[in-house]
């Protein structure tokens, strides 16, 4: 089912914008005639095509004026894969589903990747993507599935499978004097003394770490830094995979 419709049926696929891992164009067009070919397949208002065109260009970073006279097949793998999101956003989609659509992408060109979707979803439009790497999940994604070995191996929130990581917090002072330390130790805490002064406390979840940071304060130890300390995100997500074959 697609858009409420029966995904077998012409119109259930209109306004759907799609972005393939691998992109494939007709070589011989220019990045505005393989643009303008995809707005009419969908069928959008023809008086709009150029506004829309630009707009598509502009979004994926890129300048229009400079691909008049280039031909897809002599763009970049980069700029290939910038105009395969244009393909995907010109128009008015109502759902976009990315296929790996950061891949070939230089640090900036998956950093505006992240704007650009983000941009999307603010307009209310769902997007659906596949990808193998971890900080895209995490810094864009609202929800994920995670399929590992032909199996479902989670489905939920981000912010619900990161609060399951939650192992303890770090406290990082510049210097401390306190008579309470070794209490702090023998309840389960761990310290770590920094060159030259300095003193690094590990504060398991199992304890109130509120409390104890409280009372470093007003024992007069002001914190340089108190960090959460979080399970990497590829341990939570294929914990069953690793235990199976642990064992």
């Amino acid at each position: 089912v697609l858009r409420g419709l029966d995904s077998s049926l012409d119109k259930a696929r209109k306004r759907i914008g799609y972005v393939s891992e691998i992109p494939d164009f007709y070589g011989h067009l220019t990045a505005f005639e393989s643009l303008a070919f995809t707005y009419r397949l969908h069928g959008y208002d023809p008086a709009k095509l150029r506004t829309e065109t630009e707009r598509a260009i502009a979004e994926v970073g890129l300048d229009i004026s400079a691909l008049a006279k280039k031909k897809m097949r002599d763009l970049s793998k980069g700029m290939q894969q910038r105009l395969n999101l244009a393909h995907a956003i010109i128009g008015e989609p109502e759902l976009l589903i990315l296929d790996e659509p950061m891949s070939g992408l230089d640090p900036l060109g998956r950093r505006l990747f992240r704007d650009v979707f983000r941009a999307i979803a603010s307009r209310g439009i769902p997007l659906f993507f596949s990808t193998h790497v971890i900080e895209d999940i995490e810094t864009i994604c609202d929800s994920l599935v995670v399929l590992s070995k032909g199996r479902l191996s989670y489905s939920g929130g981000i912010s619900e499978i990161v609060s399951r990581g939650y192992i303890g917090t770090e406290v990082v002072l510049d210097k401390c004097e306190i008579s309470g330390m070794k209490e702090m130790v023998s309840n389960g805490c761990t310290t770590t003394e920094l060159h030259p002064s300095g003193l690094r406390i590990f504060i398991p979840s199992s304890l109130d770490s509120r409390g104890i940071i409280a009372g470093l304060c007003s024992a007069g130890n002001i914190p340089l830094s108190i960090t959460p300390v979080r399970q990497p995100l590829e341990t939570l997500l294929y914990k069953r995979e690793t235990e199976g074959a642990a064992s």
